[in-house]
């Protein structure tokens, strides 16, 4: 029988310590890729909403500016979160989000006509849908994973509810659209309403605080435009649509981050 040296057992203890790093390292990583996919759906929400918003001239800088924002973090983290897809279903999952993605961008850098917008909107809930059905199959383990998946999809429902208010303003909207605006109103009340009930520390708190209070105005901004349709009702839907998305990512990054 072959002695085993000192160094020969040296080396594969480098080499079990190094495994042992490596599979913590993708395990990290993996930790947050259902959110990650679902942030990409929110991604897509905001890059229609910011488009729509251009095209009728509301918060038009900052709109714009959004936009670009929102397309190149896209862009940076598709091949991040899609890296992580671990069976053939997810795999191919990712594979037509990016075919969709590519049609979105090369519409989003259109001239923000009426007619776009309208062809803006209907990709990105095309994108939306197949992003939220990647955080689907990425799925998520343990608590903080479930609550970070959980705070992004209220950050795409609040996006979403925007886009579809932005919609109706332009006159744009169907049944199928209308059912789609009552069931991102009533999924946000219940996310934020799951999350408030759920365990979370000061950090989280806050957050939570913050994307409750600025639904508030929200609803009673939406509630100012069911009314009377006014420019200045839809402003304020799109500043707290955002005001909540922002906490709600913020809130995500928290419930995920590896304890000190």
């Amino acid at each position: 029988m072959r002695r085993v040296t000192p160094s020969r057992i040296a080396l594969w203890l480098v080499a079990c310590v190094t495994l042992v790093f490596a599979a913590g390292a993708f395990a990290q990583q993996r930790a947050g890729a259902a959110s990650g996919s679902e942030h990409l759906a929110m991604l897509a929400e905001r890059t229609a909403k910011s488009y729509l918003q251009v095209a009728q001239g509301l918060l038009a800088s900052r709109s714009r500016r959004a936009v670009r924002e929102s397309v190149r973090e896209f862009d940076a983290l598709l091949p991040r979160v899609g890296a992580l897809a671990a069976d053939a279903e997810a795999r191919e999952n990712f594979v037509l989000l990016g075919l969709l993605w590519k049609e979105l961008r090369s519409w989003a850098h259109k001239p923000p006509t009426r007619d776009n917008a309208r062809a803006v909107s209907e990709r990105a809930e095309e994108v939306s849908w197949i992003a939220s059905k990647g955080a689907r199959l990425l799925g998520t383990q343990g608590s903080a994973q479930r609550a970070g998946l959980t705070a992004m999809r209220a950050a795409t429902l609040a996006q979403r509810i925007a886009r579809l208010y932005l919609l109706d303003r332009m006159g744009a909207m169907d049944a199928r659209r209308v059912n789609d605006l009552s069931e991102a109103k009533s999924g946000l009340a219940a996310t934020l309403t799951t999350l408030v009930a759920g365990p979370h520390d000061g950090g989280v708190d806050g957050e939570l605080q913050m994307a409750r209070s600025q639904h508030d105005f929200l609803v009673s901004a939406m509630r100012d435009y069911d009314a009377a349709h006014s420019a200045a009702a839809m402003e304020v839907i799109a500043k707290t649509a955002d005001n909540i998305a922002d906490s709600m990512e913020r809130a995500a990054r928290l419930y995920e981050a590896p304890p000190a």
